[in-house]
């Protein structure tokens, strides 16, 4: 998933025309760190995540991230709140987002075998 996620942002880095030194010059992490991230050798946390797809207008979905399951889009207007939150709220959604995701990869406990 790590290397469909950073293909996805490199082709969109690449779609505009910016170089690489510069993105992470802006993204404020080192070309070399940008680099592997692109090759899917580096995680990239959730709050750079969000920031690099808003500064590139690129929009990952689970599909475009290698994620067979495809739940409905985000609806515009929710994706339009997400995007006008100030970067520390936005900080604050997505951490309770991989909370929920960890919660659900855990799988929830079967309440009739209790």
């Amino acid at each position: 998933m790590r290397e469909a996620i950073g293909t996805r942002l490199r082709e969109g880095r690449r779609d505009r025309s910016i170089k690489a030194k510069d993105l992470a010059a802006t993204m404020g992490v080192s070309p070399e760190a940008l680099s592997r991230m692109e090759r899917g050798r580096q995680t990239i946390p959730a709050e750079l995540l969000a920031d690099w797809c808003r500064h590139l207008d690129v929009h990952l979905t689970f599909s475009a991230a290698g994620i067979e399951e495809t739940p409905e889009s985000l609806p515009p207007d929710h994706a339009r709140l997400f995007n006008d939150l100030d970067p520390k709220h936005r900080k604050l959604v997505l951490e309770h987002l991989e909370l929920v995701a960890s919660l659900i990869g855990e799988g929830s406990p079967d309440p009739d075998k209790e």
